[in-house]
């Protein structure tokens, strides 16, 4: 970005509060609040895969045990898609501590 091109979004952002102060707050959530939003929605989703693989595995039926492996697999996709956004808490370098 330019120079300038801070300046004119903040102009715009500061424009959509006085004019729609809710609309403001919904899209302006923070990385790290979106951030955590995900943590939390793969923990839950990591615990109902794990229930839905045990609880196959244990005599619920073939079919809950296979569509637990299936969403383990999309599951583990998700996990690996979202790995590079996950903040470290010291500093920015790269994932293997390189400088």
């Amino acid at each position: 970005m330019s120079e300038p091109d801070p300046q004119v979004l903040r102009q715009i952002e500061n424009g959509l509060r006085a004019d729609d102060p809710r609309l403001a707050a919904q899209l302006g959530t923070s990385p790290e609040v979106r951030a955590q939003q995900w943590r939390v929605i793969l923990v839950l989703a990591d615990i109902t895969v794990v229930l839905m693989v045990t609880v196959g595995a244990a005599g619920g039926g073939a079919a809950l045990l296979l569509w637990g492996l299936l969403a383990a697999g999309c599951l583990g996709y998700v996990h690996w898609l979202k790995r590079d956004e996950r903040p470290f808490a010291d500093d920015q370098r790269s994932r293997w501590g390189s400088s």
